[in-house]
């Protein structure tokens, strides 16, 4: 179930990349996810209680930082995007939904979101 709320976070936070008319018929609802991180490029929350303890390569963590590129990580914001392998070990523990250049400043485009809802019967809780 730890699992579940993070890759549920991950899957909010990239979701609310997506135009709204992508979520025709799709399960997940980004009206669900109430805080915003204001429009940017390249900016990151500061740490958010998970509200449980993830288990990652050996090390807990009950914080994370949502990065407007798409992604949480867990060690750190990851502001800046580089593209590179994720697998490179680079980033630190990251869950990467989505990964890309994001600028969320222009006219017309959806801020990230992100928070606690119930999908599916489960809470998530960032």
């Amino acid at each position: 179930m730890k699992t579940f709320r993070a890759l549920s976070l991950a899957v909010a936070v990239a979701a609310s990349l997506v135009a709204p008319s992508a979520f025709a018929g799709a399960v997940h609802d980004s009206s669900l996810f109430t805080t915003v991180l204001p429009a940017n490029d390249d900016d990151s929350t500061g740490p958010i209680g998970l509200g449980f303890t993830a288990y990652i390569n050996s090390t807990n963590y009950t914080q994370t930082y949502v990065n407007n590129n798409g992604n949480v990580t867990f060690d750190g914001p990851r502001s800046t995007f580089t593209p590179s392998a994720i697998s490179s070990g680079a980033f630190g523990p990251i869950i990467a939904a989505f990964f890309a250049d994001v600028d969320t400043r222009a006219t017309g485009s959806l801020p990230v979101t992100y928070g606690a809802a119930t999908m599916g019967g489960k809470t998530s809780s960032a």
